[in-house]
């Protein structure tokens, strides 16, 4: 079992060299998870069996636990047949850590595993997002039927009252291309655990990748504040043209 202190989420499991470091919450996943979950409890402590309109007798491994507790509170809830969704299960694998935001035991006995973006449309990252999840949990012991991915119905339509759920989100089942990316995860995987055996982050410039595909949570540490006429603050500038200004301000400073 990997060290709490020094386990490792991979937000977007493409490798970047700067930041191998202690990671906490997914972005973008709190609030809309938190509706197509519907009513909830916690687990170890914190309840019992929901009732759930969306995912009836789901339960929540509540995020209070230790990671150790988490993953034996998930296991039982696994093992327990009542217990027909699991919210926020934790799992281990590999030296890799994932918090699943939905397991849903389908009527055979499989799962059926969830993640939830509060985005409107399936983006790439969102496929890494699952196919890393999915590696962990089938390789705990879990048996999974299909991996899937739900976001926000763009063409959902509010008519008051209470949002509907199943109306408000669209669940793409990735389950294919998720197998296919298997190859590439394996690669990506071990570029992650190099990095975390070096003994000191490489020395790599900052650029796109500190914010694509989402801002890197170390963003501040690696990148100094700009002052305030710095040439990346004038309106509709491309990164291109930075870059050229960086150039000719060295050309001309060297010339000098």
């Amino acid at each position: 079992m990997p060290n709490e202190n020094f386990k490792v989420e991979l937000r977007s499991w493409r490798p970047v060299p700067q930041a191998p470091l202690p990671s906490g919450a997914r972005p973008g996943t709190g609030s809309a998870a938190g509706r197509l979950r519907s009513s909830r409890h916690g687990a170890g402590g914190r309840g019992g069996v929901a009732g759930s309109p969306v995912f009836p007798g789901g339960v929540e491994v509540s995020g209070n636990l230790g990671l150790e507790q988490a993953i034996r509170t998930t296991q039982e809830l696994i093992a327990n047949a009542e217990v027909l969704a699991i919210f926020e299960g934790a799992f281990e694998n590999g030296g890799v850590v994932v918090r699943v935001d939905i397991l849903h035991r389908r009527k055979d006995g499989r799962w059926r595993l969830i993640e939830v973006k509060s985005t409107t449309d399936f983006k790439d990252q969102h496929l890494d997002d699952v196919a890393i999840q999915s590696r962990v949990v089938s390789r705990s012991g879990v048996d999974l039927a299909s991996s899937c991915l739900a976001h926000v119905n763009r063409n959902y339509v509010f008519d008051g009252g209470r949002i509907d759920p199943w109306r408000f989100f669209r669940i793409k089942n990735l389950t294919r291309r998720v197998d296919k990316l298997k190859p590439k995860l394996i690669f990506h995987l071990q570029a992650e655990f190099a990095v975390l055996a070096m003994l000191k982050a490489p020395d790599i410039a900052t650029g796109r990748q500190c914010t694509k595909p989402v801002t890197c949570e170390f963003f501040d540490r690696c990148n100094t504040p700009r002052p305030d006429d710095h040439v990346g603050y004038l309106p509709l500038i491309h990164a291109s043209g930075v870059r050229t200004s960086r150039r000719n301000t060295f050309l001309a400073a060297i010339s000098l």
